[in-house]
């Protein structure tokens, strides 16, 4: 049913697909993001095991299909945030978010709504807040279900007959439909009230919510979409920077080499913020979000990809995806998950990275795909040699000396190829 609900839910937003498990056995949810529609983040083991995890004792299951509007495609943007003991999903987009603490470290407006409660709580953020939102978060310390929306969003729940369980949905129609192929009986029907907080207890009966009202920025017109359309919220009325693709700034190759200047933790968490300069003849301001910080070392040089150029009045920032050289947990949240639930004793071992045709993959995938040598003149390629062969059809290399041939000379590269 949870898995039919996503389904149902990504007419909403294709880009990105999260869950949240809220397990019996801990009290901070698990929870695993990609950048992806939901059949393919069901077919992830990672998936599987945490789906499973709730089926044999899950007090709470939350999922998120992310229609980007604030910052790149990507897993570390999608939803669920989880920051100290925040864990939360948004519908919906800011005008600005500049004004919640610390604001202007986060490139997705969701993550700076999630900072910001963990840091000053639900009531003083939602004052803050300047656009459209509904809100469903987790508090890991009091272990209480919260939902809030304004009028810009809708959020419908279905309290269903007889059982101790709600479900929600932006839409009614959504949960009409789940419930009926189901054949689940609904008790009722709601929508939630404008500004007003619910608060659930996982513990106790579910129909026992709270309510209190809560202040908030009074918005400009009186009511909500149902669906959404591409580009919206992607304009501010706060900084006029001109987004621009990489192609524009000469970037015809999707990775690019970096060096870290800087590492800005977030407040009371593992993760952060990396600013740094590529490596390029011209050398361009890097800003990265969401990384872990262990995972990096300043002065140390990484690949990312170029997601986004931003314009400014001075120079241009480049957003990147990056791929680090070496991480605890192996860039995945497969291991961390793994952790947390006590079936791996260790962190995952740091990997030893390369670079192969402007690619950055692991020492032990790099030997394999020289293994068979130049595709041209059968010589071995070296591993030393990666950062100086290309790639000259899927998965076959050129040797250093036909490399230097190919791209030098392309009439003798074509007489070695007869």
């Amino acid at each position: 049913m949870f898995k039919q609900g996503l389904h149902v839910d990504m007419l909403r937003g294709e880009d990105s697909t999260g869950i949240a498990v809220v397990p019996d056995k801990l009290t901070t949810p698990l929870i695993i993001k990609r950048a992806v529609i939901p059949t393919e983040l069901f077919s992830l083991p990672a998936c599987k095991a945490l789906l499973k995890v709730a089926e044999e004792g899950g007090k709470a299951l939350i999922g998120h299909n992310r229609a980007a509007t604030k910052g790149c495609i990507t897993d570390s943007s999608a939803h669920p945030f989880q920051i100290d003991n925040i864990t939360l999903v948004h519908n919906g987009t800011l005008w600005q978010h500049y004004n919640l603490p610390q604001g202007h470290q986060f490139e997705v407006d969701s993550e700076a709504i999630t900072h910001s409660i963990a840091d000053i709580g639900i009531e003083e953020t939602v004052k803050r807040l300047d656009g459209a939102f509904a809100l469903v978060l987790f508090d890991s310390n009091t272990q209480k279900l919260h939902m809030l929306r304004n009028t810009k969003r809708p959020l419908w729940l279905a309290f269903i007959e007889k059982e101790n369980t709600v479900l929600w949905a932006s839409e009614k129609p959504m949960l009409e439909l789940i419930t009926s192929r189901n054949h689940m009986k609904v008790a009722k029907y709601m929508e939630l009230k404008d500004h007003v907080l619910y608060t659930f207890d996982l513990e106790g009966e579910l129909s026992s919510y709270t309510e209190v009202v809560v202040e908030g920025k009074k918005q400009w017109g009186d009511s909500y979409y149902a669906g959404y359309s591409r580009g919206y919220g992607n304009s501010s009325n706060i900084i006029p920077y001109r987004k621009k693709t990489p192609a524009d700034l000469g970037y015809t190759v999707k990775d690019t080499k970096f060096i870290v200047d800087k590492l800005i933790p977030y407040p009371n968490s593992l993760q952060g913020r990396l600013i740094g300069y590529t490596c390029d003849s011209e050398a361009y301001l890097i800003n990265v979000y969401g990384i872990r910080i262990a995972d990096y070392e300043v002065g140390a040089e990484y690949m990312g990809e170029v997601c986004h150029v931003v314009e400014k009045p001075s120079y241009p920032t480049i957003e990147l995806t990056v791929l680090a050289k070496s991480v605890k947990f192996s860039k995945s949240v497969e291991d961390y998950n793994k952790w947390l639930l006590g079936d791996l004793e260790e962190p995952a071992t740091e990997k030893t990275w390369v670079e192969l045709d402007n690619a950055m993959m692991t020492e032990e995938d790099a030997t394999r795909k020289l293994s068979k040598g130049c595709c041209v003149c059968g010589s071995p390629i070296p591993l030393d040699d990666s950062e100086e062969v290309i790639e000259y059809r899927d998965d076959e290399y050129l040797c250093k000396e036909c490399t230097i041939t190919y791209l030098v000379d392309t009439e003798a590269f074509n007489r070695r190829l007869h």
